[in-house]
């Protein structure tokens, strides 16, 4: 496949002096009194905000595992994902749960991975479609006792929604070269009897979105640094004119090959938590809640976030009990709690 040349990507980044932001994470479940609101006609649920030519296709998102790790990069597609979640796994290496409105347009996309017992987790609430290369064990119990057989695609025998590049394969592993599309996707879904469509009465938002301009949070944030591990450390730097935050990872700003630019989003959730290791996989243990941090435009604030079921949406809210997300594209960490001292904002 044709390669793309890099083309490094400037942005404005005030950086002051760095703060330690630690908040003890409870110990015990939150229960955070919300409900999310019904998707409205014509809406991103995973965004809010309406679709561009205003004739929503009612389809379920797709989400889709995506590798992370220095050989897997640079990946592709991740820039149209309207939310992505990044968690630590087994090796101190980080996955991406990338999630989309509308996989039948997607551009090349990947490098696609397994599937683990947490983003099967991330995914069950927002009732999408899944892709991986593999599963793991609790993932496929999820995957059986959700009944989600007709949802989900496991690349290792539905072979139809993958494309290898051979190209890559010269220079890295297989296992680090398998890429899928719109039109892959769109054949698989048909192929493997897959149910594309969303019930439209009651599909719910992603997050309960406050209006625009609605959420005006007090304390700047220009620069959040995050480890997960000895191996991974985000940094995500706010450009005041572009209004957005930009994700480097590895030293460098994290670029999705089909653009030449690098990850952004309007949203930055962390969440800390207990981290919980299995024979085959490292989890985030969604059971207990607990505390994070939310940016928006420069600015942060404390949370407090809940899941109390597997299949129950993420929930947050700030100290006076508010829903607190604005509406855009979000990336989600999901951070060992043991990291929290590394963790830093600069203003």
């Amino acid at each position: 496949m044709q390669k793309k040349l890099f083309a490094f990507l400037s942005i404005l980044c005030a950086c002051a002096v760095l703060c330690g932001c630690g908040a003890a994470v409870k110990s015990e479940s939150v229960a955070l009194a919300q409900e999310l609101e019904l998707c409205a006609t014509n809406t991103s649920c995973l965004t809010g905000l309406a679709f561009k030519n205003g004739e929503g296709k009612n389809l379920r998102p797709m989400a889709i595992a995506v590798d992370n790790v220095r050989a897997a990069l640079p990946q592709r597609g991740l820039s149209g994902a309207q939310i992505v979640y990044e968690a630590l796994q087994s090796g101190g290496v980080t996955r991406l749960l990338a999630v989309y409105d509308d996989y039948s347009l997607l551009p090349e996309t990947g490098p696609v991975t397994q599937m683990s017992g947490q983003f099967m987790r991330l995914a069950l609430p927002l009732d999408s479609l899944c892709l991986s290369t593999d599963i793991t064990t609790s993932a496929d119990a999820l995957v059986t006792e959700y009944a989600r057989g007709n949802m989900y695609i496991n690349g290792s025998f539905e072979t139809s929604a993958l494309a290898l590049d051979s190209d890559r394969n010269a220079a890295t592993d297989i296992s680090r070269c398998w890429f899928t599309n719109g039109a892959l996707l769109s054949m698989a879904a048909e192929q493997y009897e897959l149910e594309p469509l969303s019930d439209e009465n009651t599909r719910k938002m992603a997050f309960n979105f406050v209006k625009k301009g609605e959420r005006l949070l007090d304390e700047d944030a220009r620069r959040v640094k995050i480890r997960f591990s000895g191996y991974t450390n985000t940094v995500l730097e706010y450009s005041p004119i572009r209004k957005k935050y930009y994700k480097s990872q590895f030293d460098a700003f994290q670029l999705d090959e089909n653009t030449n630019g690098a990850l952004s989003f309007d949203n930055v959730l962390v969440l800390f938590g207990d981290i919980i290791s299995s024979d085959d996989e490292t989890a985030f243990d969604f059971a207990a809640g607990g505390d994070g941090y939310y940016f928006y435009g420069g600015k942060y604030e404390p949370v407090t976030w809940s899941k109390n079921s597997d299949d129950a949406p993420l929930l947050f809210q700030n100290k006076d009990g508010a829903a607190l997300i604005n509406k855009g594209t979000t990336y989600v960490a999901l951070v060992d709690k043991t990291k929290q001292e590394h963790f830093k904002i600069s203003a």
